[in-house]
């Protein structure tokens, strides 16, 4: 499995697709599927207590500038979601940060990753959050 962890994300989360998946197995799948769409170098996985350290919602691991930037961030951003992220993490789930620029590559992603049942899904664009949950069931 390629990916990277690092000990802490970084500072902003623009042009990324968030999303959470359950187990190990929906990881390796997913990532085998991306690998064709994005560099596998670029994508992003966070594991359990040790993913959710590294996120680090509250910046309180940067120090006062990593708690101003969040707080910041919460009024720019959509900070639910990511607490949100933080708590599936904390609870052993798996959270991938995908590379995407542009709306259409990531609903692009968001179909290449459904195989693999994400939730949580939010792609934090230049200046914005947007949930790409898509809105239909398929028959």
């Amino acid at each position: 499995m390629d990916t990277r962890l690092m000990e802490l994300v970084p500072d902003s989360p623009a042009c990324r697709l968030f999303a959470l998946l359950s187990t190990e197995a929906d990881v390796r799948g997913a990532l085998a599927a991306l690998s064709s769409h994005v560099d596998p170098a670029m994508v992003w996985v966070l594991s359990g207590e040790e993913g959710a350290r590294a996120l680090d919602v509250s910046g309180r691991a940067r120090g006062f500038s990593g708690r101003f930037l969040r707080a910041v961030q919460n009024v720019a951003y959509d900070r639910g979601s990511l607490s949100e992220h933080e708590f599936h993490l904390r609870r052993g789930g798996h959270l991938l940060l995908v590379p995407a620029r542009e709306c259409a590559q990531c609903q692009g992603l968001v179909e290449v990753l459904s195989p693999w049942r994400p939730h949580g899904l939010t792609w934090f664009a230049r200046y914005s959050v947007v949930d790409p949950t898509p809105r239909y069931c398929s028959a």
